[in-house]
């Protein structure tokens, strides 16, 4: 039993063949590879957890991005991977976080086979069409009220397209999440999406923003499925 003493940090679950050993912790520990049943756990050991509730923010924002960059590295190794989210991965010993896997090892297999080629990407459209600058003399009487008239059908229209944008995209991904779109946005979201699909996806959305000037629609890279699982 590895590290019986010592608190743990898991990383997440995952099918496949076991990738290389020799990747450093973020927490102070060692990485290894831990095997139940049959998909395998990969966890941080030797932790002084006490020492880690002393952490600064600042020392927690890096420990959670050396997290993730370790989750990732190990994704695109792997037939299917459930990642952990940090807040619920440390365990006081080995013992602990086995007896959590026994009690749910059949759930945390059927999610495994069921996310076996999926990725999650994320998704933002912008609509970039440059602004029209007017002069001061420009904006009085009718060609005020006409400038806003243009306006407000603009807004109308980038509105309608935006609907659009999110019909095809249910249409294409498995899932999808929306979220609140950033300064600069007009969409934003987490989809799940087939690796294997990736190429035809991004044509289709190509030729979309082909017929529709001003529209940026980008899908990012890889990761492992944080929203669905």
């Amino acid at each position: 039993m590895l590290g019986e003493n010592l608190g743990v940090c898991m990383y997440g679950l995952c099918l496949g063949e076991q990738p290389e050993a020799g990747l450093d912790g973020v927490a102070g520990g060692k990485l290894e590879y831990f095997r139940f049943g049959e998909f395998w756990a990969l966890v941080e050991t030797g932790l002084d957890l006490g020492s880690l509730q002393n952490l600064k923010e600042e020392s927690w924002i890096e420990l959670a991005l050396g997290y993730g960059r370790v989750q990732s590295h190990i994704f695109i190794k792997v037939k299917s991977m459930l990642p952990w989210s940090l807040r619920s991965a440390f365990f006081e010993r080995m013992a602990s976080l086995e007896q959590f896997l026994q009690a749910a090892e059949e759930n945390f297999l059927t999610k495994l086979q069921g996310l076996e080629g999926w990725a999650e990407y994320s998704l933002v459209a912008r609509f970039e069409q440059v602004e029209e600058s007017f002069g001061e003399e420009r904006l009085k009487g009718r060609a005020y009220f006409q400038l806003r008239k243009q306006e407000f059908e603009r807004q109308q229209q980038i509105g309608l397209q935006a609907k659009v944008i999110v019909e095809l995209v249910q249409a294409e991904v498995g899932r999808v999440g929306w979220e609140e779109p950033r300064l600069g946005e007009q969409l934003r979201a987490s989809v799940l999406l087939r690796v294997e699909e990736l190429t035809q996806t991004k044509e289709r959305l190509r030729y979309w923003q082909g017929l529709n000037p001003g529209w940026k629609v980008e899908l990012g890279e890889a990761l492992p499925p944080y929203s669905f699982v």
